[in-house]
């Protein structure tokens, strides 16, 4: 009897000891702190070294470049901007109505022998500029125009609420009551091409990927092969992920619309975003469709998620520091502050949805990764629908 319970205790022990030995053990990941120092000093040095040297060998080329004059760059401008107005030579319309920018402009009406015009994305001109005259005909109404344009502007808004941005050329001749405040616009300027703009992100891409693959190997190895045993598990944070962009969307337009306000400036798009619009409409657009969707994202999330967490440590704080340095390399190109502030906020919002997103998946780079590809991919097919 002794000898049998002596057996059973033997057993039961074994038994206990073989469970515990194959028990999984929870994978480690990598510490790889050199690499993500040297992917962030990757980053800055083909970002900002080898992009220049990228830029002097395009203009270089020919067809890479184009010499804006002052006329193109204040139709531009106006297409560009859907809060837009401008008064123009009749013969400036004229030349103008017979390109590709007559798809893009509209005729407003006619103040003082002047064509005023803005963008055919403007969808409030008609309510704020138009009445109806004593036939019944609603026609553009040249006493509101003049509210708009002289010199203490009584009118400063369109109808919705979003502000007017009156631009006028330097040497352009302009009615004598257009005395408002307006962007000035001076030419001519060399600017690289959209088709060559294309070109550079994409080459700087092409070069940028291979170095942070290298120096992000055992991290990129880890997550994804963390993330390939979870496979159908994933399609629920992706799609929550997806949600959070569009809070942060939601978000970001608020706080676009209160710092507009508050700094007396119109929203409009960033210059980021009207390059990238550009490109994307050029003839090498297809390498721009490519770098932004793909490659860009990839990219961006290795190194502000990835690398910089990092190095990090503390959640809080690296999700404050990714926040701001992805905001801030969006608005490099912004002429002031308050414009950074104003037109780059939903970068900022969507550095912070990112990096949230990527605390939520326990530091695992795939999940912000692909939320930031189908975003980026999104906006993209809107880009090319709409234009």
């Amino acid at each position: 009897m002794v000898i049998n319970m002596d057996q059973e205790k033997q057993v039961i022990t074994f038994e206990d000891i073989f469970k515990s030995e194959k028990k999984p053990e929870k994978k480690i990941p990598p510490h790889n702190k050199r690499g993500y120092t040297y992917t962030l000093l990757y980053y800055a040095m083909v970002m900002y070294v080898v992009a220049s040297i990228l830029v002097l060998a395009l203009v270089q080329l020919p067809n890479m470049t184009k010499d804006w004059s002052e006329q193109e760059l204040l139709i531009n401008e106006v297409a560009n901007n859907a809060n837009s107005l401008a008064v123009i030579p009749p013969d400036l319309w004229e030349e103008y109505a017979q390109t590709s920018y007559a798809t893009v402009l509209t005729h407003v009406g006619i103040y003082e022998g002047y064509v005023v015009i803005t963008s055919r994305y403007n969808e409030q001109y008609r309510d704020t500029l138009f009445s109806e005259d004593e036939y019944g005909f609603i026609v553009f109404d040249v006493l509101k125009f003049e509210e708009v344009i002289k010199l203490d502007p009584t009118l400063t808004t369109w109808k919705d609420g979003s502000r007017i941005t009156l631009y006028k050329g330097e040497t352009l001749p302009e009615p004598p009551l257009f005395m408002a405040d307006a962007l000035e616009l001076s030419g001519p300027q060399r600017l690289l091409s959209p088709d060559a703009s294309s070109i550079l992100n994409f080459l700087i891409y092409l070069i940028m990927i291979p170095g942070i693959i290298y120096f992000m190997k055992s991290d990129i190895v880890f997550d994804y092969n963390e993330a390939k045993e979870k496979k159908k598990d994933l399609i629920i944070p992706i799609i929550l992920g997806y949600a959070y962009v569009w809070i942060g969307n939601i978000v970001s337009n608020v706080l676009s619309t209160y710092l507009a306000s508050y700094f007396s400036l119109d929203i409009g798009e960033s210059v980021n975003q009207r390059a990238i619009i550009q490109a994307v409409t050029s003839s090498t657009g297809i390498l721009m469709i490519i770098s932004a969707v793909f490659i860009g994202p990839i990219i961006e999330e290795l190194v502000f998620r990835k690398a910089l967490f990092g190095l990090i440590k503390n959640d809080k704080l690296a999700l404050l520091a990714s926040t701001i340095i992805f905001g801030l390399i969006h608005v490099v190109g912004e002429t002031s502050i308050q414009e950074a502030l104003v037109n780059g906020i939903a970068y900022f919002v969507m550095g912070f949805v990112f990096g949230y997103i990527y605390l939520k998946s326990e530091r695992n780079i795939v999940v912000p990764t692909l939320v930031h590809i189908l975003n980026n991919g999104i906006s993209i097919l809107f880009i090319l629908i709409l234009l």
